[in-house]
This record gives structure tokens, sequence and C-alpha cells, in this order.
């Protein structure tokens, strides 16, 4: 298994329609399509540190719990506030879009999906080796929210069991492949790195609100109705093609290599 880009899958959805959290369809209002690319420089620098490496992270979401209504497999709740965050990036068009449905859910536009611009070999080990700190967390969330009497952080613990799991089986592979692809210091940039997204305009703080038609949505959190979102953003990065690595399993990695400190474009995976 190789690495796989989802952001050209992305920019082939965000017209619409995507999925919304009743099980509906629903299209975003034009002008502010594609409104996920991240204009705001300091929002990488504010993101969750569960964030899993890769191109979407959440960074100061909304509270409203509609992340995990529409792609459950990659969107989690911290326990402090209630924001969103990506514990699994898309690994193929159908997951793309479910999560692309879910960051364009959120009000306050906190998800952005321009991580491959800063992630970089180094940041990704240095995330790896405190993965302990993240499973640590998400087994005392599993723990905690499992037995808890609201519905909506019982179906949430369900995210932390995955996340746990995936610490253990199948994340160290994926990241593998991920140092491999993301940016390197020896690696040319490319000529236009950033492009404008046609729909982008100038950053007021957020779009105008635009409904989901026929539709009033309750959040699992608060049990308040939603019938609309809005979303701002406007970069688009133009990715270098670049090759993929070897796959091996996360187990036989880490018995045989040093852990992820041998990742990277002269050791892509272990040998034997």
């Amino acid at each position: 298994m190789s690495y796989w880009d989802p952001l050209p899958a992305v920019r082939a959805a965000e017209a619409g329609p995507l999925p919304a959290p009743d099980g509906g369809t629903w299209l975003p209002s034009p002008e502010y399509r594609g409104r996920w690319w991240n204009p705001r420089p300091d929002r990488w620098a504010e993101r969750d540190w569960r964030n899993v490496p890769g191109p979407f992270y959440g960074a100061g979401t909304d509270t409203c719990w509609m992340g995990r209504l529409i792609a459950p497999a990659h969107v989690l709740y911290d326990d402090e506030w209630g924001a969103e965050f990506a514990y699994r990036q898309p690994r193929d068009a159908a997951q793309a879009l479910a999560l692309l449905g879910a960051v364009a859910q959120d009000p306050m536009v906190g998800y952005a999906c321009d991580g491959d611009v800063h992630w970089t070999p180094e940041l990704v080990r240095d995330w790896w080796r405190e993965r302990g700190r993240v499973r640590e967390w998400a087994a005392a969330l599993d723990r905690t929210w499992s037995v808890s009497d609201r519905s909506g952080e019982r179906e949430a613990a369900g995210g932390g069991r995955e996340y746990v799991a995936y610490i253990d089986t199948g994340l160290a592979e994926y990241l593998r492949h991920y140092v491999f692809w993301c940016p390197k210091a020896d690696r040319p940039a490319p000529a236009n790195p950033c492009r404008p997204c046609p729909s982008a305009g100038p950053d007021t703080g957020g779009g105008p609100r635009f409904a989901l038609p026929g539709r009033e949505l309750a959040s699992p959190r608060f049990g308040t109705h939603v019938r609309g979102r809005r979303a701002r953003g406007d970069l688009v990065r133009g990715m270098p093609a670049v090759p993929s690595t070897t796959s091996r399993t996360a187990a036989r990695d880490l018995e045989k290599c040093s852990a992820i400190d041998s990742w990277g474009p002269a050791e892509p995976a272990c040998d034997g």
C-alpha cells in the first residue's frame, strides 16, 4: 500500500453535493465553495495536538458535534470543549468525501486541509514519538464516555476505541508512506505551491449562512436545531508527484526498525 493523496478527490468533490448529517446531501453556496484551504496563517499553530498527521486537521472548530454524524471513521471530539479533530486521514475518494462533508459543516471554519504544506518528516516523527500521550487520552476518553448518560458521548467513545486500535495497528504504516510523501528540504519546491481558490474572496471572518433546504438538524451535543452552515478559506496547494514506498506491516516495521526514526527517502521501509 502506498500513500494515497486525497486532495485531488477533495477538489473534485468540493462543489457538491456533499453529505449532510441527516444522511442526505446538500449544495454549498457557490461563492463559498472550497473555503477550507486555510487563509489564516495562524490556524496551523492552533491545531489540536490530537490530529493525526496528514492534510486534514481541526483547529478551533465549533462544538455542535456534527462531524461524527457524517464521518465517524475520521472525526473525534475533545473532552475539554467538544471541538473536533481528525484522527484518521482518508484513504480513498469515498472517505475523502465523507470527511469533506464534516469539514464543510463547521460554522467556525476551524478545519483546514493544507496540512501537506506544513508537515515535514521531522514533525511527523516527533508526533509519533509522543503517540503514547494521544493513545492514553483516547483510552481514557473511551473509559469515561462509554458509561456516560449522554448518548452523544457514548457514541463518541467508539471513536476513542478506534483511535487506540489505529495507533496500535495501521497508523505506523500510513505514516511511513506519508513521511515519504510529505515535503522535504531536499525536494525542490513546486513553481507555484499555492494559488488562490477561484471562489475565494477577502477573509471577512465568515461567509453568509446558507441553508440545507428543507432540513432542520439536531445537534447531538446540545439538542439545538441547525438549519445552515457557513465557511471560509482560500488557498489550494499544487502537489508535486513523488514515488511511493514499499508496503510493510506496522508490527514488522516497529520490531525490525528503530521505530519511526528510520522513515525517510533513504530507507522508506525495512529490509527482510
